[in-house]
């Protein structure tokens, strides 16, 4: 039997000659070879040769932290067994970040695993492999609660404890002992959602998760919530009947949540613009829904710029241009100011150009986007805007953040920081 160990598990990076592995695995042992044989000649049953291949366990095999996995299989003629072989080592690459008590948290992209990295000491500490594409992170009472995809579920997760992530088995027992508790922790999951791409604890004490619904399922989403202290949890459904939630933020030290919504593409009956809709936790109502711009489908992000004066912005296209001939020069960024107060919204700014990722507000009252690689710091008292430098870097950065005044970014595989990035000074 030929084993593909990029197919077998989450993507190391794009596959490449450098990262695939291929291995024979025959009388127990696996042996490296060169690369699959074409595909008409490996069938769905049997193996070159007429050998009839073996069952390969799910979610098997799963790459442990000391770079490790075990494979278990079952020929057609016997029990199950394993065999535990080295992975080898390969550079992830590094998708979301948070922060977590003065360091950063965050996750790669394939192999799925979480990291902590302390800038004070300049160390980090890589975690185990998660089952989820973690998109956001929240910090709440010494934990780090994350979301993603698929599922849309809560896990909470001890950055200083051991990740006690097991590993399958064909009796479904952990391959390593069981704890008390697991690390990470599934706490809660919404029912029939797809995804999550954010998370935020809001002034009454829940964390509330935006969710997109399964395509498959009833349209649009829900505002999903739930109570650490009491371990309750429930859905507002009011709003995202035809609009699924996209990215978060509060609002006045937390007694709003504004999310700006997608609108449901299967359904006829939806409105085809993407909508903000305001929550108030004391009310615990939707009490706001604002159209920015008609026309917008993809909102990009939010970020209060001053209490209940809500900074958003989304990208545009000319119709005729494709994936295949989009650049980032060809494309328009409208950012918009809404009044969360007042539910008034008005159109801002455009920028000639994309504008993909996260709005920072920055120590000095302004705020900066990326333009693909390019930093831009705009001015919302009047609108002016500069460029501030480039990332050198072949695909733009995957996330930022700014934690005590300093610019984190993700490039590819590496964090790269910027000290005391436009912090406000004495003339």
């Amino acid at each position: 039997m030929i084993i593909d160990i990029q197919r077998e598990t989450p993507r190391l990076t794009e596959p490449t000659d450098e990262v695939v592995r291929c291995y024979r695995l025959e009388n127990n042992t696996l042996t490296p070879v060169n690369g699959l044989p074409p595909e008409s000649d490996v069938g769905p049953e049997k193996s070159p040769g007429g050998i009839v291949k073996p069952d390969v366990l799910a979610d098997s095999p799963d790459c442990r932290p000391d770079g490790t996995a075990t494979l278990w299989y079952k020929p057609h003629d016997g029990e199950w067994k394993s065999v535990t072989f080295d992975v080898g080592g390969s550079d992830s690459y590094l998708y979301r970040m948070g922060t977590f008590q003065g360091k950063i948290v965050g996750a790669s992209e394939d192999p799925y695993s979480l990291f902590l990295y302390d800038p004070a000491t300049d160390t980090k500490t890589v975690h185990c492999p998660i089952g989820l594409h973690a998109y956001a992170f929240q910090e709440f009472e010494g934990k780090v609660y994350y979301v993603g995809y698929s599922g849309a579920p809560i896990y909470q997760w001890d950055p200083y404890k051991p990740c006690s992530i097991r590993t399958p088995s064909p009796e479904g027992i952990a391959a390593e002992k069981p704890t008390s508790e697991p690390n990470p922790r599934h706490v809660v999951g919404f029912h029939r959602q797809r995804r999550s791409y954010a998370i935020v604890l809001a002034a009454d004490g829940r964390m509330n998760v935006p969710c997109s619904a399964l395509v498959e399922s009833f349209p649009g989403g829900l505002l999903g919530w739930y109570d650490p202290g009491t371990g309750e949890s429930g859905g507002i459904r009011e709003g995202f009947e035809y609009h699924s939630g996209g990215v978060a933020q509060l609002a006045m030290n937390g007694r709003y949540v504004v999310v700006a919504t997608r609108p449901w593409p299967q359904s006829e009956t939806a409105d085809s613009n993407s909508c903000v809709l305001t929550y108030d936790t004391q009310e615990q109502k939707v009490v706001g829904r604002v159209r920015p711009v008609r026309g917008c489908v993809e909102p990009s992000d939010l970020v209060e710029w001053k209490p209940s004066k809500i900074i958003g912005k989304f990208e545009e296209s000319p119709p005729d241009v494709t994936k295949e001939t989009w650049a980032p020069e060809k494309a328009t960024t409208t950012f918009y100011l809404m009044d969360v107060t007042t539910q008034t919204c008005r159109v801002t700014l455009k920028l000639g150009r994309c504008s993909h990722g996260k709005i920072l507000r920055l120590p000095d009252g302004k705020i900066a986007c990326l333009s693909w690689k390019t930093v831009i710091v705009i001015d919302p008292a009047d609108w002016s805007f500069e460029a501030v430098g480039e990332f050198d870097c072949k695909p733009p950065p995957r996330d930022w953040l700014l934690l005590n005044n300093d610019l984190y970014a993700i490039l590819d595989t590496q964090i790269v920081r910027i000290k005391n990035f436009h912090v406000e000074r004495d003339p």
